[in-house]
Order: structure tokens, then sequence, then C-alpha cells
């Protein structure tokens, strides 16, 4: 095997094992987000943030479980959609429903990522380039190169200067209350924090789920596989419902005295993927306040400092 093909059998093989989305207990929001992300295409990036030791970086690995297959062209490292080219595809080929790529991205990596996507080629030895159509994670967004995270997160919406520019969707995790928030979290366009889940009974279980996982994830992951399916389901319905959802008049007027001139449209979209993921038509004044609360709540709870070890 080649290297890039290591690679990437590396990745299927740590997916593979990841812990199931809905073996996770509590942390409804975060899941909540994390969907929404899925559904929305125009919702780029994910920032997961609370206490240390709340499931963070396990959420964010676990969208491999419930994310939707991606069409892409056989035998391509870089998951080309059918009608797109990158340095391996010069020309349309066969095409095929796949996983989309799900990893973390090394800190010391991500400088060294971008910079081969500057020369067409050297973008096949490009970290970043494996990740296209997929799910990059920055778990600790504070220990990365805050440029580097910039200039990652203008890729994920679309607007990479690069001589071929992979596009995903960002899953960042911070732990809060350990330093400042950094001014790069500002610029993710959702937030979601964990929840510490300190009753003795929720305790035993996640002790439990991480012990049997542990000694044998491929069979823990069995055990989920209907409810992880089941919420792979919501997503599918939900984003092929999206473009036939609307906001009610009350909600629109909602919307308008909710959220901030700069929050508006992203709040639309997201209150409208929520609705779509609960199987509705139409967002209600509800699914604006949910948004609301992911778009800008969760932010200036974050950025604010109002955040309790």
């Amino acid at each position: 095997m080649e290297g890039m093909d290591l690679l990437l059998k590396s990745m299927e093989d740590q997916n593979d094992a990841v812990f199931p989305f809905s073996a996770i207990i509590g942390q409804d929001m975060v899941k909540t987000a994390l969907m929404v992300a899925m559904t929305e295409p125009r919702v780029h990036s994910v920032l997961i943030w609370g206490n240390p030791g709340t499931a963070k970086s396990s959420l964010a690995k676990s969208v491999y479980k419930i994310a939707p297959d991606i069409e892409a062209r056989i035998g391509c490292p870089f998951h080309c959609a059918p009608k797109s080219k990158c340095p391996r595809c010069e020309k349309e080929g066969e095409t095929s429903l796949e996983r989309p790529p799900v990893d973390m991205l090394p800190p010391s990596l991500a400088r060294a990522s971008l910079d081969l996507l500057k020369d067409q080629n050297d973008v096949k030895n490009s970290f970043l380039a494996t990740l296209n159509r997929g799910y990059l994670i920055l778990d600790g967004v504070d220990s990365y190169d805050k440029k580097a995270v910039a200039e990652i997160l203008e890729l994920s919406r679309g607007k990479g200067k690069y001589s071929w520019n992979p596009v995903f969707t960002v899953i960042g995790t911070y732990d809060a209350g350990l330093s400042e928030p950094p001014e790069i979290v500002n610029q993710f366009d959702i937030f979601a924090s964990t929840d510490i889940v300190d009753d003795l009974e929720g305790r035993i279980e996640i002790t439990k789920r991480s012990m049997m996982h542990n000694g044998d994830a491929n069979q823990f992951s069995l055990q989920f596989a209907r409810e992880d399916a089941t919420s792979a389901g919501r997503v599918r319905r939900a984003v092929g419902e999206l473009e036939k959802t609307f906001l009610t008049k009350r909600a629109k007027e909602h919307l308008a005295k909710t959220a901030s001139k700069q929050d508006v449209e992203m709040v639309q979209r997201v209150s409208k993927a929520i609705a779509a993921l609960d199987g509705k038509k139409w967002a209600s004044m509800e699914d604006i306040d949910e948004a609301w609360e992911l778009v800008a709540g969760s932010r200036e709870t974050l950025v604010g400092g109002i955040v309790r070890l």
C-alpha cells in the first residue's frame, strides 16, 4: 500500500471503533448541533465546549456513526462528487455511496497540511485533502495555530484560495474554564456546551459503557446500532425535506425580535434544520429559540466568561 492508502485505511479502522452516537448519555444540545450541521450544508462549523471529561471528543468522532453517505468517485482518495474534479480525477468516472471521512487533525500537521494545498502536485499529500466532503475535528482549538484555524474555517465555507480547495465541516472542541477563550472561537458557526452528568446512576452507567467499549468496541457498537440507525434516518429525512421547510409568520416575527442582524440568517437556517429533524414542515417560535441558543446564546456564555467548573 502507498502512504495515502495506508492513511485512509487507518482512518477507516479508527472510525469503525468510535463510540456510538446514541451510547453517549445525555448531551442533547451537542447532539442537536451535530445533526443540524449534517442536515444544513451552510452550517460549516460547530464548536463543542464544556468542562474537561464531558465527552466532547467522543461526541465529535461519533458523527461517523450517523452522518449521511456521500456519492463519490470509486477509488478517489478525496471523495470527489460525481461531476467535480480533483488532482486524482481528471475526468468523470463511476460513483458509489460511501461513508464520509471523519478524522482529527493533529495540531502539528495543521500548517503543513494547508501549505501542501498550495501546489497542485503536493495536494495528494495533504491530510486536509483526504477529508474532502467529510468532517474535520480540531480537538482542543486553543492548541492549534490560530491563523491555521482561521484558514481552515475559510476552507469549510468554500472560500479557500489554494490550487485545490477541499470542503468539509469543522467540528472543534474546547475545554472551557481552563483559560480565556481564544478569539478564533467566535468564527465558528454554531456552539453547544456539554453537560456534567453528576447523578450517581448516570456516572455509573458512563463508566460501565466506557469499560464495555474498551473491551470490545465492535460488539459494543452492535448494541447501539439500531439507535444509531434511527438517528441516521432522522438526518437523511431532514436533508431531503430541508428545502421544503419554512418559518411560520409568528416564527419570522419572533426571529426579527430575537436575533441580532449578524445572526438572523444563521438562526433561520438552523431553525429550519431543527424543524426538519423533528419531521415538521414549519419552524416554530420554539425552534427559533433553540436555534438562537446554538448560534448566539451558547457563544455569548462562552466568550462572556460565564463558565463555571
